[in-house]
């Protein structure tokens, strides 16, 4: 016997509320990321999004050089996270052009919000074989950091 479908998840005021936790959370990463080059990855359920972020100069507005169609993909289904699901988002970012160091952070999705994971689950996730469980080496000129604690919005705080 099929279940019904929660419609309250289902409502157009639901979907835009999730919407615009998605788009408030997707700007606020982006936001504490800082100069640099960033490349965000989202999985979701069997599902992956990514956004190549470039931000050479920060200013007031947050301007970044992305392409809009990966930055939509990845905010609808960090909406779509919110729901319920279970997700995880990481960062790789480099600080500049031809900078060799990379630096990894990571979120998980919580309570329809982005929730920062420690260094040390950063780096036992990409230092641990996702199949068979084994320790892999750690990439070199890779330093594996906690994800940034993102403020929610004010009417969720």
């Amino acid at each position: 016997m099929e279940q019904p479908e929660n419609e309250a998840s289902n409502t157009p005021t639901a979907h835009t509320s999730m919407s615009d936790r998605a788009k408030s959370a997707v700007t606020r990463l982006i936001m504490s990321l800082g100069s640099g080059e960033h490349i965000i990855v989202l999985a979701h359920e069997g599902s992956m999004a990514a956004a190549h972020v470039e931000i050479m100069e920060l200013d007031a507005l947050g301007a970044a050089a992305c392409d809009a169609g990966e930055l939509d993909a990845l905010t609808a289904l960090l909406a779509k996270s919110f729901t319920g699901a279970l997700g995880g988002l990481v960062v790789r970012s480099r600080r500049g052009p031809g900078a060799e160091e990379e630096i990894v952070r990571g979120w998980r999705v919580r309570g329809r919000w982005l929730s920062p994971i420690t260094e040390g689950e950063v780096f036992s996730a990409y230092c641990t074989h996702h199949e068979t469980g084994e320790p892999i080496s750690p990439e070199p000129n890779v330093t594996y950091r906690a994800g940034i604690t993102l403020p929610q919005p004010a009417r969720d705080a």
